[in-house]
């Protein structure tokens, strides 16, 4: 899986310096915010679909694409030569902090 910050754009060497550059202090089991504030996660689910239905166990599974979105203000530049103009950036999502999310049923 990846997370889409953005795509490459600039030569390999900015990008790896910037990306050393904005991870220096970087540490992804602390939630990004400034200061106190609460970090705003948007859940979105794009469709919801019905997967199988087990009418004797009483079960049914669901499937369905959800994204969730927030603003992560450590992780943010403003394009330069020192980082060949890079303006998009694509991580692995285990790079960057992730909200813990859970869909319950009731």
């Amino acid at each position: 899986y990846f997370l889409y910050v953005t795509i490459f754009a600039g030569a390999t060497s900015g990008e790896t310096a910037l990306i050393n550059r904005l991870f220096s202090f970087y540490d992804k089991r602390i939630r990004p915010a400034a200061g106190d504030r609460l970090t705003t996660v948007t859940i979105t689910m794009s469709y919801f679909i019905l997967l199988t239905m087990e009418q004797q166990e009483e079960r049914i599974r669901f499937g369905s694409d959800i994204r969730l979105t927030w603003n992560d203000p450590i992780i943010k530049w403003t394009p330069s030569a020192d980082d060949f103009y890079t303006q998009r950036l694509l991580l692995k999502e285990t790079t960057l902090w992730r909200p813990d999310i859970a869909v319950i049923n009731r």
